[in-house]
C-alpha cells in the first residue's frame, strides 16, 4: 500500500466560494519513506478570498501570482504523480481467472476532507475517486478516538499544531502546506505507535 498526504492553504472554507491557493503531496510507502513529493502554488488572475483566511495562512498573493502555476499545468504533474503510483496489479478471482486493477493510493491527512473537497473543486479533470482509495487515515479523527480510549488527554484540541507539540514534533507546522503535511506524517507515525 502507497500512501497520499497532502495538505493545502485555501482562500476561505467553502471550495465553491473561495480558491485553492497552494498545496503540497507526499507520496508514501507503506514504511512512510518519502517516495515523490510535489509543492504547488497557483497562478489565477482573479483571486477569491476571505480576509479571515489570508490572516491565518499569510499568503502574497502578488508573489503567488508572480511565480505560480496555472490550474492546467498543475493539475497535469498531479495526474502524472498519481499515475506514477498507482500501477495496475492483478487481482486472482475464484475461478481462477485474474483481472487487471489500479491500486488506488491510501489517503492520510489532517482533516483530509477539508482538502480533498478542494483538490476536487480545482482539479476536475483528474479522477480522484479511482487514484485514492474511499478510506482516509485523518489524524484529527484518530485523535478523537485516542482521547475516547484515554490515550490522549481529553483537553487537548486535536488541532495539528497541538498534537505535534503533544507528540514532540520538532519541525512544527506553521500553515504552509510543507511543514503541515511533514507534520501530519510525523504525528501519524506516532499515533500507530498506540497498542491497546
Amino acid at each position: 500500500m502507497k500512501y497520499f498526504c497532502c495538505d493545502t492553504e485555501t482562500g476561505g472554507i467553502d471550495p465553491r466560494e473561495v480558491d485553492l491557493l497552494s498545496g503540497h503531496i507526499v507520496i508514501l510507502d507503506d514504511g512512510f519513506n518519502v517516495l515523490d513529493s510535489l509543492g504547488f502554488e497557483i497562478k489565477k488572475e482573479l483571486y477569491r478570498v476571505k480576509a479571515s483566511a489570508m490572516k491565518i495562512n499569510k499568503i502574497d498573493l502578488v508573489r503567488l501570482y508572480e511565480e505560480g502555476e496555472t490550474i492546467k499545468d498543475i493539475e497535469t504533474k498531479i495526474y502524472r504523480l498519481l499515475k506514477k503510483h498507482t500501477k495496475p496489479k492483478e487481482i486472482g478471482l475464484d475461478n481462477g481467472s485474474y483481472v487487471t486493477q489500479e491500486q488506488p493510493l491510501q489517503p492520510l491527512g489532517h482533516s483530509f476532507n477539508f482538502d480533498y473537497s478542494f483538490l476536487k473543486e480545482t482539479f476536475r479533470e483528474t479522477d480522484w475517486d479511482k487514484l485514492l482509495a474511499r478510506r482516509v487515515r485523518d489524524t484529527q479523527i484518530v485523535a478523537s478516538y485516542l482521547k475516547d480510549k484515554c490515550v490522549l488527554p481529553q483537553d487537548l484540541e486535536p488541532s495539528l499544531a497541538n498534537l505535534s507539540k503533544h507528540y514532540g514534533i520538532v519541525d512544527l507546522p506553521d500553515h504552509t502546506p510543507k511543514k503541515d503535511t511533514n507534520a501530519t506524517i510525523e504525528v501519524y507515525k506516532c499515533m500507530l505507535r498506540y497498542e491497546n
